[in-house]
Parts: structure tokens; C-alpha cells; sequence
């Protein structure tokens, strides 16, 4: 894409959408660790997952659309002598720190969603532990003799 067809104003609209986008899945990436705290049924990570996929299409679509405007601009600014920031340059500066938020919530979440799985599987095998030594203990079915003393 040359210069010329390079339209500031659109390109300040689709940065402000992967904003906007970042910013939604970095509170969804919050709550997600509140999600993760509560010990979730399967169906309910399913969810969760689809939602993530769907975020993440969504987010690709956007980049793709981004990505020749967003190269245009570098190569744009690269031979400019430098002067003060340009409204893109700062939507740009934007987009960065709201992505370095998200991955921060994410790693956050991730990191929930970890310590969950880990007393999870420690209260398994505490229960697997314990209902070994309860069967050791327990009460045994009669067993059935193999041979039959049948002497007067």
C-alpha cells in the first residue's frame, strides 16, 4: 500500500478497535482468575475456551486488516525528520501498553488457573490415600472355603 492511500483516519479507528479489543479481553483475563478461584466444571472451561477462540478470530482479523497500514506507517515515519508525536504514533503507543496489560492479566490468570489445577490434584490423592487406608481397615467380605472337610 503506497502513501498516498494510507487514510490516517481510518487506520486511527481500526488502532482504536485493537485497543478496545486488548482492553475487553484484559478484563475478561481478569475475571478469569476469579473464574479459575471457583473450581470450574468442564462445561464451564469450555466456555471459557470457545470465548477465548472467538476473542482471538476476532483479534487476527483486526491485525491482518492492520498489518499493511501499520507497515506503511513505519516506513512512513522512518524517513520523517523527527517532530512531535503524531496522533497514529501515540494510537500506537496505546495499543502497546494496553497489550502489555493484557498479557500481565493473562499471566495472572494463568497463573490462578495453575495453583488450582495443583490443589486439585493434591486433594485427590489425599482422597485416594485415604480411602486406601480406610479399605485397608474396613470390613472384608466372607471369603469362600475352597475345600470342604466332609469327615465324619
Amino acid at each position: 500500500m503506497s502513501l498516498t492511500d494510507l487514510d490516517i483516519a481510518a487506520f486511527l479507528e481500526l488502532l482504536a478497535q485493537q485497543r478496545r479489543q486488548y482492553e475487553h479481553m484484559r478484563e475478561q483475563a481478569l475475571s478469569d482468575a476469579e473464574f479459575f478461584r471457583s473450581m470450574p466444571q468442564p462445561h464451564e472451561l469450555a466456555a471459557l475456551l470457545e470465548r477465548k477462540r472467538a476473542a482471538m478470530e476476532a483479534l487476527a482479523a483486526l491485525d491482518a486488516e492492520l498489518a499493511p497500514l501499520v507497515s506503511s506507517w513505519a516506513a512512513r515515519r522512518q524517513g520523517a525528520a523527527t517532530e512531535s508525536p503524531h496522533p497514529v504514533d501515540e494510537a500506537l503507543k496505546a495499543v502497546r501498553e494496553s497489550l502489555k496489560s493484557l498479557i500481565t492479566a493473562e499471566d495472572a490468570a494463568n497463573k490462578v488457573a495453575e495453583e488450582t489445577m495443583l490443589g486439585a490434584r493434591r486433594r485427590l490423592r489425599a482422597l485416594a490415600s485415604t480411602g486406601q487406608a480406610a479399605r485397608a481397615y474396613g470390613a472384608r467380605a466372607p471369603s469362600q472355603a475352597h475345600f470342604v472337610d466332609e469327615r465324619p
